[in-house]
């Protein structure tokens, strides 16, 4: 007679592939047990599955659901996915892989909560990490100088980031869904140049040098504060911008919920639209004399939990009548200064 029977494996152990899951001559029902231990017959780790993931480089997954990259040059094909998505919980990649190339090469590995990733490597591609719903931080190395779209879309533990020294270029959405807390920089001249438009990137504090801030002091010399560069970082109170700077871009503080207060020196010529949109704490902003632009909605608010409302009660202007956008002060209803003999 055939056998009719419940067999729990390791929900761990990457060998229990679907092929391996059979009734074999039985009436079977395979059931994946996490309390069973993934490690072999002797307690020892052991290699489960490797190969080939580049003309140079190789892969290794153990029983400890670690993956590791070797070798020299780019990885071009991921053959630990699939099979192995739900059981890979930590990346290692060595030195002398240079690039991440395979689309999607690690994407929704859901139990990744751990990726080391060496100083030799360049580009991290499209998709790399999208959907590892496990992992909670990640530092990029130094070296990285490509990041691509969507390289960590909808990693929706990741709370912690640390940039490179100088920040790589950024494809679209690469950080969109992320629920960041804190992400690490060393140099506010480069943040401010990069254009941060369609990266996703939303963050609660920015740690800068290893210390919080919420006091943003932008360092003379910097000429232009860039497109989206402080877009929804919550932690921000307040902001200094010195007269070198003569440009501040498109939703560059847009969504600072906490950010109270504004300094604009004499230099700022243009502030672009949605440039302070959604800054439901900022009630006052008094404009230097060489505002010369105020693009379209520059205060506006779409927050229905806010009366669609702008905070904004007073604005002051110091110098002659610039050019304002018809509608650069939608959702604003405030007393406008400006001086009485200009």
């Amino acid at each position: 007679t055939s056998m009719d029977a419940t067999i729990f494996y390791s929900a761990q152990n990457p060998t229990w592939k679907e092929e391996k899951r059979l009734n074999y001559g039985g009436t079977i029902v395979w059931k994946a047990d996490d309390t069973i231990p993934t490690t072999g017959a002797t307690g020892e780790v052991v290699t489960v599955d490797s190969g080939s993931c580049g003309d140079n480089a190789n892969w290794a997954l153990d029983s400890d659901g670690i993956l590791t990259v070797s070798g020299r040059g780019e990885i071009t094909s991921a053959p630990w996915r699939g099979d192995y998505s739900r059981v890979i919980k930590k990346v290692m990649i060595e030195e002398g892989i240079t690039a991440i190339s395979a689309s999607a090469a690690f994407d929704s590995l859901t139990s990744l909560v751990r990726v080391s990733l060496p100083n030799t490597l360049t580009k991290i591609g499209t998709d790399a990490f999208e959907y590892c719903s496990s992992l909670e931080s990640i530092v990029l190395p130094d070296s990285v100088t490509s990041l691509g779209g969507w390289a960590f879309s909808q990693c929706t533990s990741l709370k912690n980031v640390t940039m490179p020294s100088k920040l790589p270029t950024f494809g679209g959405a690469c950080f969109s869904g992320c629920p960041i807390e804190n992400v690490y920089i060393t140099d506010l001249y480069d943040w401010c140049s990069v254009d941060f438009s369609g990266m996703g990137l939303e963050y609660q504090n920015l740690i800068l040098n290893g210390s919080a801030v919420t006091d943003l002091v932008i360092p003379e010399g910097i000429t232009s504060i860039s497109n989206y560069a402080f877009d929804y970082w919550i932690g921000l109170e307040t902001v200094t911008v010195p007269a070198s700077v003569t440009s501040i871009g498109t939703y560059a503080f847009r969504g600072c919920e906490n950010l109270r207060e504004v300094n604009l020196s004499n230099g700022i010529t243009a502030l672009h639209s949605y440039v302070f949109a959604e800054c439901h704490s900022l009630t006052k902003l008094t404009l230097p004399e060489s505002i010369l632009v105020m693009d379209s909605n520059v205060f506006v608010c779409n927050n229905y939990s806010h009366g669609k409302t702008s905070s904004i009660t007073e604005l002051r202007f110091l110098g002659d009548a610039p050019s304002i956008a018809s509608d650069a002060f939608t959702s604003v209803t405030a007393t406008i200064a400006y001086s009485a003999q200009n």
